[in-house]
């Protein structure tokens, strides 16, 4: 199954590695109903 975020590249992107990479994490981001500007995910770190 493909993820949303891996199936929009853009155009001028050049290493296309690196960039599925940063919207891996980025998307792994949860925001903490409690406290927004942090992370729920259980993988981050604080």
């Amino acid at each position: 199954m493909t993820q949303p975020h891996r199936r929009c590249i853009p155009r001028d992107v050049t290493d296309v590695l690196l960039w599925l990479l940063a919207a891996d994490v980025a998307s792994a981001h949860l925001p903490d109903p409690h406290q927004p500007h942090r992370c729920a995910n259980l993988r981050c770190t604080g």
